[in-house]
């Protein structure tokens, strides 16, 4: 059942005024589907577009305006296809930007990725765009399967360190580590599960980078329990309790949604 949640930012709370979503290669499309449906929950002064590889142009962009989200998607092919306009969307941040990455795309913003795609290969790659000067670590949940480079859970997470904590999806997503070189970030939502160990805690962050800022998110925060088809994804991903993962994320659409709200908010704050 869908979430009969509604928030609105004002013009005094957020200066965005253009969110733009990638969509283009990359991109896993359900990801952009459940980006536009939180938009639909969290209402702003702002308008949205998606666009294509050729329109991510962020020299012609209007820094403190403008939101650029990169959602989860294959980092490998970002690096591919968005890999000249990397120092562009730096300076763009730099200027004072406001990025937004979800999952893969937070990988690709990340100094490091340490992702192990089986039980016998990983991939260590050094990335350019940088708004997380640490490492990107992932997949989080341990499988037992050496299927393991897109496990899915269900984990419960914490909102900065107040009360607010409950179930959110993570396909793939990892945990945001920080080196001796690390600085400017800070964590806005945490993992707080026993699975987990605490290096491994922080799941959403925010960078400073020069006058703008970067949410980096290892969540999928748009997805409810009514999105999953237990018999599909089975099919398609039969190491994982699929019924275990439908029925903690019931329930969770407020949480959910306030935690996006808080995120855009944070972006400006």
């Amino acid at each position: 059942m869908a979430t009969q949640i509604r928030l609105s930012l004002t013009a005094m709370q957020t200066p965005i005024r253009s969110i733009l979503i990638y969509n283009g290669p990359g991109v896993y499309g359900e990801s952009v589907t459940k980006l536009m449906r939180l938009f639909g929950y969290v209402k702003g002064p702002w308008k949205i577009a998606e666009i294509g590889e050729k329109e991510v142009v962020p020299d012609k962009w209007t820094p403190a305006e403008t939101l650029f989200i990169l959602p989860g998607g294959k980092a490998g092919e970002y690096d591919e296809h968005l890999g000249e306009q990397v120092q562009k969307l730096k300076r763009f941040v730099i200027e004072g930007g406001l990025f937004f990455s979800v999952c893969g795309g937070s990988y690709f913003a990340s100094k490091r990725t340490v992702y192990q795609l089986s039980t016998q290969e990983c991939l260590d790659k050094t990335r350019e765009l940088c708004f997380f000067n640490g490492v990107a670590q992932g997949p989080l949940i341990p499988s037992d399967t050496d299927d393991i480079s897109f496990h899915h859970g269900a984990l419960q997470v914490r909102w900065k360190d107040t009360a607010r904590k409950a179930p959110v999806l993570i396909s793939g997503g990892g945990a945001f580590i920080p080196n001796e070189a690390t600085t400017g970030h800070e964590v806005l939502v945490s993992y707080e599960d026993p699975l987990i160990p605490k290096k491994l805690s922080a799941a959403v962050v925010k960078c400073r980078i020069g006058k703008g800022r970067a949410i980096l998110s290892s969540l999928h925060l748009g997805y409810h329990a009514s999105d999953i088809d237990v018999p599909v994804y089975k099919k398609y991903f039969p190491a994982h309790d699929w019924e275990q993962i439908v029925a903690s994320l019931e329930g969770t659409e407020e949480f959910r949604v306030q935690c996006f709200a808080d995120l855009l908010l944070s972006l400006t704050d």
